[in-house]
């Protein structure tokens, strides 16, 4: 019995991290779709069949499902009590590593620069309100330097890691791309 309900427990916490919640209160994102899963094998699809219209079409759903999902965390984030009145610039920057293990900018192989993240658990596994304590920390740290450009795709990219590729080991935000693809995230 202590196996069965151990491995129903993981089966349950693995569903409730992995899989993105494709409904807002009661509406589901992702319709015409059932899930984020659906509509990624579709647009896999559009590509492999050389549909360009349905590529199109899946790519600016891709892209407005990913803003209704950075919304809800944002809202999640703003219907938790604060932690602190007002946290401020330092606030935010002493964050930072309590979030993630590892930030800094580099140059990928392709050339592309980047801001190469290793979140820790707490904002890979955790809630859309932890995701949004992320980009605000992340946000505060980097967005003086020379490199930081293109706010909301650098936003973008970010809760596109969060919420479609969290098990990446680094999520990779690239200043230098306006507009990112919303399935793979850059």
């Amino acid at each position: 019995m202590k196996k069965f309900l151990g491995a129903f427990f993981s089966i349950l916490v693995g569903v409730a991290i992995f899989v993105p919640s494709a409904y807002a209160e009661g509406v589901n994102i992702y319709a015409p779709y059932d899930s984020f899963e659906d509509m990624r094998n579709a647009y896999v699809e559009a590509i492999e069949s050389g549909n360009v219209e349905k590529q199109r079409e899946l790519y600016e759903l891709g892209h407005s499902t990913l803003q209704k999902e950075i919304e809800l965390s944002k809202k999640a984030f703003d219907e938790e009590p604060l932690t602190r009145a007002n946290p401020d610039e330092q606030y935010w920057i002493a964050q930072f590593p309590k979030l993630f293990s590892s930030g800094s900018w580099i140059v990928r192989e392709n050339g592309q620069l980047s801001l190469s993240l290793t979140p820790l658990s707490v904002v890979r596994y955790g809630t859309r309100a932890d995701a949004t304590r992320g980009w605000n920390s992340l946000y505060t740290k980097f967005r003086n330097h020379a490199n930081w450009q293109n706010r909301s795709s650098m936003e973008g990219q970010y809760y596109c890691h969060w919420e479609r590729a969290k098990v990446k080991p680094q999520w990779n935000l690239e200043p230098g791309k306006p507009t990112f693809n919303p399935y793979s995230c850059n």
